[in-house]
């Protein structure tokens, strides 16, 4: 898509212009519309011309994965491919002309599956000219970008020379591969299986393996060839469905060979298992990594649902459950299982990420833990708990309204504000309006309003409801429900608002025509209703044009346009079509009068049926049971069944793709089961596959299946039962055939136990072949196979980023049982090439000093750590952490058992023993997560177990720098200091204002703040402070109300009226206080204004949005033409002429006309011309004008003009006076003003128009002290506004004698604060006692500055380190010296010392963004030192001027940087200044590798010069170019190579200058150097290689332009030496 400046731009030249082309001449937006266009719609747009034809083409010839479904597009095809392959081979007489395959076949991006291209080419292959085989093969040579759709292949040894060149073609193109094969054993099949497999490449998208496993007596046999070399992985795999799971000694290899492909898997279905749960549990865990959703059960088959004995135990299921590294998203329960307390507790691990629950079945679960998950699931949005047999599963209403038993009140669910879809069926509610046997009675009067309006309340807080089904049509029908009635409290759901479906089918409820339009007014997105008896299930009553036919008020009612553009969204998606429902009804009819009038079976004249003007619009059709159940709805005629009806909806929609399918494979297929199949399976996305496999027949059946499934296919469920041992064998053969392809997009690998014996061998070097996409690891349990392992890891898994390793489900609640030591823990971190970027360690892994050291090697890339338990670990090794790690953004240190594990807090403040600082910790600029409980603190407030203060004010002293440790971690997001588990803390923090609790005032982007079991004094104060100074602060958690119960309920009243600027806080107490700050402003009436569209008839130019952004891009002379257009253009764009003026200079047209301008306007105005006055242009535009140049060049300017008259002309401050008049608004760009006392009247004039609006001001003058003068300085500087962006003040000092004068008038009242000032630059700075009180009144005025220059300054340096610390908060940027009085000059002396630029250094209170250094400081090892404590926020850092910088200091910058993005080191004078190449590589002395740099994905601009590189290839000697041993130099130049490539976000790249001294020593730049290892550099756009003897030639130039697609500029060929450049 086109940026915003291209497309106004387009739309300025296409459509403003008179003489423009129509707006359908933009390639561009045509583009874009024939992308959304069927191939008919193309096909007839292709038609209208010649330019659209050709831009057509390429959209119809793109996509042929469908030819071969449409009968009249599949013999077009094949005839153009048999009509291009005998003009090719000579067959045709007469001139050859160009065929369309030879015209377009370049243009094919993807084919069908080749055996149904095969068989579509029988039919034109019957010449003895060619077969169908040569005629694909021909197809393959025209179209060789092109991919291939789908494949499905039978493995055969040996293959036929038929196949194999298929294959050849195929298999590195091809989308979706099904592959079929049953290996014998012998290692010749397997290495022919992986070689075809390996023609595979990253194109493949989804693989269908049918392979029978090897036996064990073939096992030894396997592993030899299948640990070669294997590379792709399936890295489209999302869906893996297990029917039946059980992993024998026979069937063990071929599971293993699954496993390791699977990496992608994201979603797990389990029908049934055996007694194989752990392994499978730890396939999930060491291979899954990625895995997030999991349907364990089945209730598709009855038998297993009557007959308990086979379900799967509760402790299978929660074993299942514990597979998922991350937590579940999505977890559905069948009702086969067996649901138990035991799958509940491991469920309450995954609440904090749980989504979506479905429970089917299980009417014995106990109602306290369902509601248990709707109070503790933050991220829950949907819930369903039915019974598919009978509807047996309900919940209590009392247990449902979830009552506080102390209060009285709701409790607070953390679902509230995000469930989007409830199922649930409400009962045991006292009905006594009803006459019914089964009806509840009353223990009281009354007792079932009381209970319905708590039921209703519970209810009504779920906000963002979307669909609420509190029944089904199909259950049984109950009388103890919800009555549905405005008297029973339905008005209490009113704040539903996104509220579009809801189901009370079977419930005795009493809703009538008041309660229906109650819900139409109050639920606006209400889209149907089911159950309710007398009225339209559908609430928009469908019809037969559209299914669905809104009321008058709906916008696809509008008129006939509307309608147009509507349909085809409404026939899009018809999966809510059902047997039950209005649609499904409808649609049946629809389809059945279809079916009727295409036979011939309707007498009279046709009709244009819905079904045959929509049906190419359907893209997605319901599951087949769906549909066959629907159709059924229709009477039964002798015309059509309900099978034809289904085949023919599917000729009608032959684009849509088919939701589900739950298929049984069976011995015999009937012939109405195989078209379903033939329609079906090619445009699959979940399919749900079950039999046996008891042989060859079944096998070659199941592939057969699965080879129809095409690239639609998302979700692959299989059932298939192993074969037994005897079979195995027969098997053997074709199952070690070609192994082909990984499992690419297998992101996560989660290993529950590990061990790696000699029968377990071949599965785990089959499984790490496999997993070359792997990101994050999960070691549950390993045994001494650790190397094995690790080397793994290294091999085969050069993608990890995260590792997690122990356990924390087996010990819940319980002593942890280490089951990994500290050295098998340290072995697996050493299992990454390029570093860990998230940590792990659960409880059952002991996290110990090798452990620790190990971690230390991955500081640079680590982003998030986690430790679970494990509370014996030092406090200064977790600080060396947060020390040490630049990106990391996630820290936790818990205990989930007791809350023990805390960070002793004076080893958490970290102080520098020496300076009595706090020591800098790199992640201050990343951190956003820190959860960790500090304690060690002394309270001598609490007559508790605190520890006692060595000496008065200890506590409160801790609490200090601990807060000031906290506040330096500006990026947090979430703090918790403590957590709802263990016991009461009382050594902590007091959270008061009284303690520090407002240093923690920087924390901008807090969100949450856990507090729970700590012994805090927060109280109204404290809440009001956190919400003025925490704006994104949202949840507060722990907030205790015992003992102040009053305090509690003053809160609570303070937030709930007290500020109404922010949407929503809650604060969370023990007591389950839920506590909610509404945002008043939406009660505005202005909120529900209505907008209105413009008309269909309005000028585009009346859109002010799009005129501003067309407008504000246009350049001034650009503008003028536009002014000359009419007179509609001139008023629009004369603003725009008039508003920026800055561009007035002496010596130009502008500034000569605009001085005439108001020449003219000044003598019109005072009478000076003759003649009737016409409105001259000042005084009719200078209204407009909002910004002026500088004084200076305005005087210059009107200066010309002022010359010329003679006699009483105006002078040049009379023509100014007079534009200041007409230009009110205006702002001034600059001024250069020269103190002076007294100054003239003229001046004081132009100062009192040109301060208040000056942008850019340089002030210069001597303060002698007197009162007067310093009064009169002062109302100079007052005059500035807030408009006031940049000062510059070079000032003389005040005298002795006369500043106590001075004191007195400096004291009064003091004037506003520059708001605007961001800039600051000081030329001589001293602050001695007789200047102090300037300096003081200056600092008050510029706490906005952010930019700080320091040309100069004498040895006052502390107190402006002082005022920088003290009263500019947001400075970023620093100057430090002058380079600008150097120029052309050698550098002779510092003018400011290294201390001093160490002390300049250390006035920032959040770090530095950009340091740069000028060439009259001194910049030492000390200020190297200061500037280390920045590393963490450095962006930009300059060096100019300083040659004798050790360049391991430079390198130091690069490597401990992460945010640096320029660096610039040069020399003003003789740019003589350079890095040694050998540091400038950086090289480990230890490995030989390269160090990692921190700066390496963030450094855009390079600034330096290396040398110190052998070049005994040049003809010049010196000592520079001699070689200490052969091949140095290129060795030298490769290392360097390599670490420039590394910075692959590299813009700017200047290793020379034009300037300075030639240099010989340095990289020669040829491609026989290497530096074609800098083709990773895809954004470099300049190279400056001046004065460097290089060797470019035409060679290196293209190969730039190929492999640096936005470089545009080369700096410094020389044309003399290198001619051919």
């Amino acid at each position: 898509m086109l940026d915003l400046p291209q497309l106004l731009e387009k739309v300025v030249h296409h459509v403003f212009l008179p003489s423009s082309k129509p707006l359908l001449d933009l390639p561009e937006l045509l583009e874009k519309v024939f992308q959304y266009l069927d191939r008919s719609d193309l096909t007839r747009c292709a038609q209208v011309n010649k330019q659209w034809h050709a831009l057509i083409i390429p959209h119809l010839w793109r996509n042929l994965a469908s030819v071969c479904t449409n009968y009249e597009m599949r013999d077009a095809f094949v005839r153009i491919i048999l009509e291009d392959y005998l003009q090719e081979n000579g067959y045709v007489k007469g001139p050859p002309q160009p065929s369309a395959l030879s015209n377009y076949g370049h243009l094919i991006r993807l084919l069908p599956n080749p055996m149904d291209l095969e068989s579509a080419l029988q039919s034109q292959a019957f010449t003895r000219q060619c077969t169908a085989h040569d005629l694909l093969l021909h197809l393959f040579k025209r179209s060789s970008m092109a991919k291939v759709q789908s494949f499905r292949y039978e493995f055969k040894d040996p293959e036929s020379d038929h196949m194999k060149s298929i294959l050849t073609f195929t298999l590195p193109r091809v989308r979706r591969l099904s592959i079929q094969a049953s290996l014998q054993g012998s290692q010749s099949e397997f290495s022919e299986l992986k070689s075809i497999l390996d023609q595979c490449s990253t194109t493949l998208e989804s693989l269908d393996v049918d392979i029978n496993a090897l036996g064990v007596y073939k096992a030894v046999g396997m592993e030899v060839k299948a640990t070669e070399d294997e590379s792709f992985c399936w890295i489209s795999l999302k869906d893996l469905t297990l029917q039946h799971y059980t992993d024998t000694w026979i069937a063990s290899p071929f599971w293993s060979w699954i496993w390791k492909r699977c990496s992608q898997v994201e979603r797990l279905n389990v029908r049934m298992i055996d007694k194989s749960t752990p392994i499978l549990v730890q396939a999930m865990l060491e291979h899954m990594h990625n895995l997030q959703e999991i349907t364990v059960g089945d209730h598709s088959q009855r038998q297993l649902y009557a007959n308990p004995e086979v379900w799967m135990r509760d402790d299978v299921v929660a074993a299942l459950l514990s597979g998922s590294r991350r937590g579940w998203k999505a977890v559905s329960v069948r009702a086969t299982v067996r649901l138990g307390q035991e799958t509940m507790n491991a469920l309450a691990l995954h609440y904090s990420t749980l989504q979506e629950l479905y429970i089917d079945g299980h009417p014995d679960l106990p109602r306290s833990d369902l509601v248990q998950v709707l109070r503790s699931c933050p991220h829950l949005q949907t819930l369903s708990y039915t019974h598919w047999c009978s509807g047996k599963s309900v919940v209590d209403s009392q247990t449902f309204a979830d009552m506080d038993r102390n209060t009285g009140l709701l409790k607070p669910w953390l679902c509230e504000g995000s469930l989007k879809i409830l199922q649930i069926r409400i009962a045991r509610i006292p009905r006594p309006d009803l006459d019914d046997d089964e009806v509840v009675e009353e223990t009281y009067f009354g007792q079932g309003h009381e209970i319905q309006n708590q039921v209703y309340d519970r209810l009504g807080r779920l906000t963002r409801l979307e669909k609420l089904r509190l029944s089904d049509v199909s259950a049984t029908r109950r009388s103890d429900c919800l009555e549905m009635s405005l008297e029973s409290g339905l008005d209490k759901l009113s704040g539903l608002k996104s509220l579009q479906e809801l189901n009370v089918g079977s419930m005795e409820t009493k809703i009538g025509t008041k309660e229906i339009q109650w819900m139409a007014e109050n639920w606006p997105k209400l889209g149907a209703i089911y159950g309710v008896d007398g009225y339209a299930k559908d609430w928009r009553r469908t019809t037969r044009e559209g299914l669905s036919t809104p009321e008058p008020s709906r916008p696809d009612s509008v008129n006939k346009q509307w309608h147009a553009l509507t349909v085809p969204h409404i026939w899009r998606d018809l999966t809510c079509i059902r047997s039950g429902n209005a649609k499904g009804k409808v649609f049946s009819r629809i389809v059945l009068e279809d079916y009727l009038q295409d036979k011939g079976y309707v007498k009279g004249p046709l009709q244009s049926a819905t079904l045959s003007k929509y049906g190419h619009l359907i893209r997605l059709l319901p599951g087949p049971m769906d549909l066959e159940s629907a159709l059924q709805s229709q009477p039964s005629t002798r015309q059509c069944t309900t099978h034809d009806l289904l085949l023919h909806l599917f000729k009608r929609s032959s684009k849509a793709q088919v939701k589900s399918l739950q298929y049984e494979l069976m011995q015999s297929e009937s012939d109405k089961m195989k078209s379903v199949l033939a329609f079906i399976l090619p445009r699959l996305r979940r399919l749900d596959i079950r039999g046996p496999l008891q042989g060859h027949p079944w096998l070659f059946k199941f592939k057969s299946v699965l080879d129809q499934c095409s690239t639609t296919l998302e979700c692959l469920e299989v059932d298939i039962n192993i074969p037994v041992p005897d079979q195995a064998i027969d098997l053997e053969d074709e199952a070690t055939e070609k192994e082909s392809i990984c499992w690419p997009s297998l992101k996560n690998l989660t290993l529950r136990h590990h061990p790696d014996i000699w029968d377990a061998g071949l599965f785990w070097s089959w499984m790490c072949k496999r997993c070359s996409q792997v990101e994050s690891l999960v070691v549950r349990k390993i045994d001494k196979s650790t190397p094995g392992l690790v080397q793994a890891m290294l091999a085969h898994m050069p993608n990890l980023q995260r590792i997690a390793m122990g356990d924390f489900i087996s010990g819940f609640f319980m002593d942890w049982e280490i089951v990994m030591e500290d050295d098998a823990v340290a072995a697996l971190l050493s299992g990454s090439r390029y570093g860990w970027k998230s940590v792990s360690v659960k409880p059952t892994a002991r996290l110990g000093p090798t452990t620790l050291n190990a971690l230390a090697m991955h500081y640079s890339t680590l982003e998030e750590f986690y430790i679970d338990g494990n509370n014996g670990v030092p406090s200064r090794d977790l600080v060396q952490i947060l020390r040490s790690s630049p990106h990391l953004h996630a820290f936790r240190y818990t205990d989930m058992t007791n809350g023990s594990s805390a960070v002793y807090g004076e080893a958490f403040i970290d102080l520098d023993p020496d300076t009595g600082l706090l020591k800098p910790w790199l992640c201050e600029g990343s951190l956003k997560k820190l959860d960790v409980k500090i304690d060690g603190i002394q309270r001598p407030d609490l007559d508790m177990c605190a520890p006692v203060e060595a000496y008065p004010g200890q506590g409160r002293e801790i609490q200090s720098q601990v807060y000031d440790r906290l506040g330096r971690l500006t990026h947090l997001e979430t703090l918790r200091l403590g957590n709802g588990f263990g016991r009461p803390q009382y050594d902590c923090l007091e959270m008061s204002l009284e303690s520090g609790l407002d240093k923690l005032s920087g924390l901008k982007a807090l969100k949450i703040l856990n507090i729970g079991k700590l012994e805090t004094k927060i109280g109204i104060k404290e809440v009001q402070w956190m919400v003025e100074n925490w704006p994104k602060l949202s949840d507060i958690y722990g907030l205790s109300g015992r003992g102040k119960d009053s305090e509690t309920k003053t809160i609570a009243h303070f937030v709930l009226g007290g500020v109404t600027k922010f949407r929503k806080l809650k604060i969370c107490p023990t007591e389950k206080l839920t506590l909610r700050l509404r945002d008043t402003s939406l009660l505005s009436p202005h909120h529900f204004t209505p907008h209105r569209f413009p008309s269909s008839s309005q000028p585009m130019l009346d859109l002010p949005e799009l005129l501003d952004n067309v407008l504000r891009r246009l350049r001034r002379h650009d503008l003028s033409q536009c002014a000359q257009v009419n007179k509609q253009w001139h008023a629009l764009t004369v603003p725009y002429l008039w508003r920026d003026l800055i561009c007035i200079h002496s010596g130009n047209a502008r500034g000569e006309a605009f001085s005439k301008i108001v020449l003219e306007d000044y003598l019109q105005e005072k009478g000076s011309e003759e003649g009737p006055q016409q409105p001259s242009a000042l005084s009719k535009y200078g209204r407009l004008i909002r910004r002026l140049p500088s004084l200076l060049n305005l005087e210059i300017a009107l200066r010309s003009q002022a010359c010329t008259q003679q006699g009483s002309g105006p002078t040049t401050n009379e023509l100014l006076f007079h534009l200041f008049k007409f230009t009110s608004k205006a702002q001034v760009e600059f001024l250069h003003y020269q103190f002076k006392d007294p100054e003239s009247d003229e001046m004081k004039l132009i100062l009192a128009f040109t301060l208040p609006r000056l942008r850019s001001l340089y002030i210069q003058g001597s303060l002698q002290g007197t009162q007067s003068g310093l009064f009169k300085f002062k109302s100079v500087l007052g005059l500035c506004s807030t408009t006031l962006r940049d000062l510059e003040v070079n000032m003389s000092v005040l005298s002795a004698d006369e500043a106590v004068d001075m004191e007195d008038k400096a004291t009064e009242d003091e004037l506003d604060c520059w708001t605007s000032l961001k800039e600051l630059t000081l030329r001589h700075y001293s602050d001695t006692w007789d200047a102090g009180l300037f300096w003081s009144w200056m600092w008050k005025r510029c706490g906005q500055v952010n930019h700080l220059r320091v040309r100069k300054i004498d040895k006052s340096t502390p107190s402006l380190v002082q005022a920088m610390l003290a009263h500019m908060p947001n400075l970023q940027k620093i100057t430090v010296g002058d380079s600008s009085s150097l120029r052309g000059m050698p550098y002779v002396n510092a003018e400011m010392g290294d201390d001093v630029v160490a002390a300049l250094l250390s006035g920032s209170r959040h770090g530095w963004k950009s340091v740069s250094i000028r060439g009259t400081v001194n910049f030492g090892q000390e200020s190297m030192n200061t500037l280390a404590m920045h590393y963490s926020t450095l962006e930009e850092f300059y060096i100019d001027g300083h040659c004798d910088m050790p360049s391991s200091d430079l390198v130091q910058v690069l490597r401990s940087c992460p945010h640096l993005h320029t660096l610039s080191y040069a020399d003003s004078c003789y740019d003589c200044y350079t890095v040694h190449g050998s540091t400038f590589v950086d090289l480990d002395p230890d490995t030989g590798l390269l160090k990692p740099w921190l700066c390496e994905g963030s450094l855009k601009s390079l600034t330096v010069k290396i040398h110190g590189i052998p070049r005994p290839n040049l003809e010049e000697e010196s000592t520079l170019n001699v070689e200490e041993y052969p091949g140095q130099g290129r060795e030298v130049q490769s290392q360097v190579y390599d670490r420039l490539g590394r910075l692959t976000s590299l813009e700017t790249l200047r290793l020379g200058d034009e300037y300075g001294i030639f240099q010989s020593d340095c990289l020669e730049m040829s491609l026989e150097s290497g530096l074609d290892k800098l083709s990773g550099l895809r954004s470099l756009k300049e190279l400056n290689v001046g004065k460097m003897a290089i060797k470019i030639g035409t060679q290196e130039v293209q190969w730039m332009v190929e492999n640096w697609p936005k470089f545009s500029v080369i700096r410094g060929l020389d044309e003399d030496r290198d001619v051919e450049g």
